[in-house]
């Protein structure tokens, strides 16, 4: 995460960061931090096997994550903005009288679910990326 997106040190994939008053971040946003850190998600590795395929296998592979990747992240999205309403109605933020209450269950929700999209956004861009050049019919190197 970027330095602008911390709230004493937390940045929002920590609930903590929601617990001590950090403002949820927009998809648009996630979706720009996941860009700008190059992070290509936790199918990184998949991904890259199925990018040595050869045609059509290949495309029709990483449609198929795609699609999966899509489905998952228009859910997690819905679950992230119930987290992030349940969140602005709570009374969770830091009190520094008593640092180490109880976080709540919205403040863990809305890190989880925030991670789910950051992960969802990388694998969906890198998934783009390689879409983006069609590898030869015959190339297998």
């Amino acid at each position: 995460m970027t330095a602008t997106f911390e709230s004493m040190g937390y940045g929002p994939c920590h609930p903590w960061y929601y617990h001590t008053g950090g403002t949820p971040l927009y998809p648009k946003q996630i979706k720009r931090c996941v860009i700008a850190s190059g992070y290509r998600g936790y199918l990184a590795g998949e991904i890259e096997r199925i990018d040595q395929c050869a045609e059509p296998k290949r495309t029709h592979e990483l449609r198929a994550i795609k699609a999966t990747a899509l489905t998952q992240l228009k859910r997690d999205l819905s679950g992230y903005r119930e987290a992030v309403c349940e969140l602005r109605q709570g009374e969770v933020f830091y009190d520094k009288a008593d640092p180490y209450r109880s976080i709540g269950d919205y403040c863990v929700s809305a890190s989880l679910k925030h991670n789910h999209i950051y992960n969802g956004f990388a694998i969906l861009n890198y998934v783009d990326e390689l879409l983006g050049h069609q590898k030869d019919l015959f190339d297998l190197f």
